[in-house]
């Protein structure tokens, strides 16, 4: 197991991530407003005046770390009505705001009663889905076309788009990056050549305003949002009169963000030490392993086994301190969308809680979920079908 992202901490901004565990209690994702910050001003620094940096929600769609995010300059990019009111909450304006992708009715109307500045799709059946509800409501509809999915850019012609589509505007173009598993080095540059080709000869057709490239989600490059920008910026274009946005995801949460876990059990087998924490602490490969808070050089290491609540999860394999039950543990983390939580965990237990750090101040910005949390939308319905002819139950065993 290694790391792409910076050591984790035991205090943020003066503050001690042991005493916020206490205070609000674990599990509990603490982030740091002053990093997010930073990273996106670095980024937006790096990437000078050929691109400006836009943040998916997909990663965090906590309200207050899209506003501090938002704050610090990054354009929001969007991908459900949930996440577009999140935004527009956390004080975007609804005409700067990109929706990819579309997958349903409900969504199109969404973006267009709102206002949004761009609605991308992934392919034609989503620019039909687009032009009808628009059609429907008398409007036109600024849309943008995911390249590297269903569009061809055949399909984008002047006057067969017009016929087609007869109340969308093309306005923007959008493209993944690479997958992080190929190496930056040389896929990089060669995904935004062909992307800013592409994008002039489309301008050439459409006027655009906006070219979109996507960012992959993958912690691999969670923590490299910088030098990401430093090698795309080299390679970035003007189109046209279009404004260029580099999206980020979890490269702009996890350096800021802790998960904190209590120790539930610990147990000695043989040379390994077998741990229980109260949620998962290690959701991918490539997090270091978790830190004991406070930090007790004096207890030593040893390998471990280390898994969360579900007895059915499987551990994994980490180097971590001797440990016992009531200690807190923490691993570097972008929140609890961007790197997946097992259904288990969401369904039996909710999500926990999460605190922004912000000048110096530890604020609550979502209460975990309690029990009544996750019965609440429940409705019980008794059956009146008797499990045997007499009526009575069958004994167990």
């Amino acid at each position: 197991m290694h790391s792409s992202s910076p050591a984790v901490t035991t205090s943020i901004q003066g503050v001690s991530v042991a005493s916020i565990a206490r205070d609000v209690g674990t599990p509990v994702y603490v982030y740091d407003a002053a990093v997010l910050h930073d990273t996106v001003t670095q980024v937006a620094i790096a990437l000078t005046d050929r691109a400006r940096p836009a943040f998916r929600l997909q990663a965090n769609p906590n309200v207050s770390v899209c506003a501090a995010i938002h704050t610090a300059g990054a354009v929001a990019v969007v991908g459900s009505p949930a996440e577009l009111t999140t935004a527009l909450l956390a004080g975007c304006d609804a005409d700067q705001i990109v929706f990819a992708t579309v997958d349903a009715s409900e969504d199109v109307e969404a973006c267009l009663r709102s206002g949004v500045g761009v609605i991308v799709a992934a392919d034609l059946e989503q620019l039909t889905l687009i032009d009808r509800v628009a059609t429907a409501r008398g409007t036109r509809a600024p849309v943008g076309v995911q390249l590297d999915l269903g569009i061809d850019e055949k399909d984008l012609g002047k006057a067969a788009f017009a016929a087609r589509f007869p109340s969308l505007d093309l306005i923007a173009v959008r493209s993944n990056r690479p997958p992080a598993s190929l190496s930056r080095a040389v896929a990089g540059p060669d995904s935004v050549r062909h992307l800013i080709d592409t994008a002039r000869r489309i301008d050439q057709m459409h006027p655009l305003r906006l070219v979109l490239l996507g960012d992959d989600l993958n912690p691999t490059v969670s923590s490299a949002a910088q030098s990401d920008a430093d090698q795309l910026s080299a390679f970035l274009e003007p189109v046209g009169a279009a404004d260029v946005l580099v999206e980020y995801g979890l490269s702009f949460t996890r350096p800021a963000g802790l998960l904190v876990a209590r120790v539930r059990n610990a147990t000695d087998r043989g040379d390994t030490q077998h741990v229980v924490t109260d949620i998962d602490l290690v959701t991918d490969q490539h997090q270091a392993a978790p830190v004991l808070l406070p930090d007790d050089e004096g207890r030593g290491e040893r390998a471990s086994l280390l898994r969360g609540p579900d007895p059915s999860g499987q551990p994994s394999p980490v180097q971590l301190p001797v440990v016992r039950p009531g200690d807190l543990l923490a691993v570097r983390h972008g929140g609890p969308v961007g790197v997946p939580m097992p259904m288990r965990q969401v369904l039996s237990r909710g999500l926990p809680a999460e605190v922004l750090v912000a000048d110096a101040q530890p604020r609550l910005i979502r209460v975990a979920d309690t029990t009544e949390d996750l019965l609440r939308g429940q409705r019980l319905v008794r059956s009146e079908h008797n499990p045997s002819r007499t009526g009575r139950a069958h004994p167990i065993g």
